[in-house]
């Protein structure tokens, strides 16, 4: 049964959207505009979550969301950007971007207030200093996809935001699964995920007591060229998978919000040069 009803195609105020060789259709809302959404992607993480072995069947409301104590994401600071298959609605991915509340700070956001106890004293002073310089510190959680669900979905919804950023003051907060963060670091590159701090586990019996998460901040605007970066940098098979995270990030993006340097790398990977 899938866990999402095909109803969210029909959803006149989500913010759908497709574009460049997205396999997905693409929504963002919020819980004020699109309860309805929101909810399935409340469905979608637990679905994940249980699926990665990350919580047990007890972390789960009869509704199928993870119980309140394990899910701090929620409310009306929060963006819910999901991806649907329509041409498999067993196939879903969903991530958040939490924004400090008004008048709130980074130190306001929930996995931060998780991890303050192990974050870095540096690792305080760079979000700090991200803060005195007027830049948008948000934070990234709730990365997961159906039990049957690919990760193309996956990682079309990180396009999406990195592309949405690129050229921006925002900054992100991301405190990730530490496998998840293992993924990442070889698709995209170990200098775009800046470690701040010592892994965390969650003192509940309902999460796997080997799950740790690890706070890190990222740049979106310059992540691209990051990861170009890492390609040109990089020997050996580990190249291949740099290249091609490259091209699919840079994918669609307008030359007029990519660097000469992206533009010229791009084109020549495309010509096989």
């Amino acid at each position: 049964m899938a866990v999402i009803s095909p109803e969210i195609l029909t959803q006149p105020v989500a913010q759908q959207e497709m574009s460049h060789s997205d396999r997905y259709v693409h929504f963002t809302v919020t819980e004020a505009n699109n309860l309805y959404a929101a909810h399935e992607a409340w469905r979608i993480q637990a679905e994940g979550y249980l699926d990665m072995g990350f919580v047990t069947e007890e972390a789960l409301t009869p509704e199928g969301y993870l119980v309140p104590e394990l899910d701090k994401s929620r409310g009306k600071d929060v963006e819910y950007h999901l991806a649907v298959n329509p041409c498999n609605m067993d196939d879903c991915a969903t991530v958040r971007k939490v924004s400090p509340p008004k008048d709130g700070t980074y130190r306001d956001l929930p996995s931060y207030k998780m991890a303050e106890p192990a974050i870095y004293p540096d690792g305080r002073q760079a979000l700090d200093g991200i803060t005195e310089q007027d830049r948008r510190l948000k934070e990234i959680s709730a990365l997961a996809r159906t039990k049957d669900g690919s990760a193309v979905g996956v990682y079309e919804i990180f396009r999406k935001l990195i592309q949405d950023a690129t050229g921006s003051d925002e900054v992100w907060f991301f405190s990730t699964v530490s496998t998840t963060f293992q993924s990442l670091v070889r698709s995209f590159g170990e200098r775009n995920f800046a470690i701040i701090g010592d892994d965390i586990s969650m003192p509940d019996a309902r999460v796997n007591s080997s799950i740790t998460l690890r706070p890190t901040i990222v740049t979106p605007g310059t992540f691209i060229e990051r990861v170009l970066d890492a390609h040109i940098s990089t020997e050996g098979k580990g190249k291949g998978t740099l290249k091609r995270s490259f091209l699919f990030l840079a994918d669609g993006l307008e030359e007029s919000r990519m660097s000469p340097r992206v533009v010229m790398a791009r084109n020549a990977m495309l010509q096989g040069k």
